[in-house]
């Protein structure tokens, strides 16, 4: 496949089981501290377990769209 996908199509397709130009990037959980360093705001909790937090606390919508903006920066292809 020589045309570049779009970040949907790569990930749509690889869940399809279809060709794509690469295999989707991602990554499940990504500290708070970091995703605060990345959109330049401060996430409420980003200290201590960070593992702990994301299994056990609902994230807020707010603090999801902070999250979306970082993968988006970090060119992931999927959240």
């Amino acid at each position: 496949m020589n045309n570049i996908m779009s970040h949907k199509e790569r990930f749509y397709n690889a869940l399809m089981l279809k060709e794509v130009d690469r295999l989707p990037h991602g990554e499940q959980m990504i500290h708070d501290s970091l995703v605060a360093k990345i959109v330049k705001l401060d996430l409420p909790g980003d200290e201590g377990n960070a593992l702990a937090k994301w299994m056990s606390e609902p994230m807020t919508d707010e603090n999801f769209m902070r999250h979306k903006k970082a993968r988006g920066f970090l060119g992931f292809d999927w959240v």
